[in-house]
């Protein structure tokens, strides 16, 4: 769990390495950021 994810930088390596990753984070316009890095 990645609290205050922001971007979903930490997120995203963590996950390319396997880990099982959910982010959160209050701001939605950080979520929506996170989203379009992810894909």
């Amino acid at each position: 769990m990645d609290l205050g994810t922001g971007p979903g930088t930490q997120a995203l390596e963590l996950s390319k390495i396997g880990f099982k990753v959910t982010g959160t984070d209050i701001s939605q316009s950080a979520i929506e950021k996170a989203k379009k890095i992810i894909k």
